[in-house]
């Protein structure tokens, strides 16, 4: 795996969906045979699903991309998608 940035967006939901499924399995098992609890079990997914919000979050929120050299600027106008009325 590379670094964080190398990732593209769909890279990280494939890794967030195969974490969380691993962490379903293993939690079910490890349930049946008594070696975790129902609240150390939630904790886990709780993590699993804090990482993911944050990681989403981060990708989401404009502030954190780089700005682009060039930015247009608003029309001096706003156009209706109404047709005018006859004067």
């Amino acid at each position: 795996m590379g670094a964080v940035g190398a990732l593209g967006r769909r890279d990280w939901y494939i890794w967030a969906r195969w974490t969380l499924l691993v962490a379903v399995v293993t939690g079910v098992l490890w349930g049946v045979f008594h070696l975790i609890t129902l609240f150390w079990f939630e904790a886990a997914v709780f993590v699993f699903f804090l990482v993911f919000w944050t990681v989403q979050t981060i990708e989401l929120d404009p502030s954190t991309k780089p700005a682009s050299g060039r930015r247009t600027a608003p029309p001096a106008t706003s156009t209706s998608t109404r047709p005018r009325a006859p004067a």
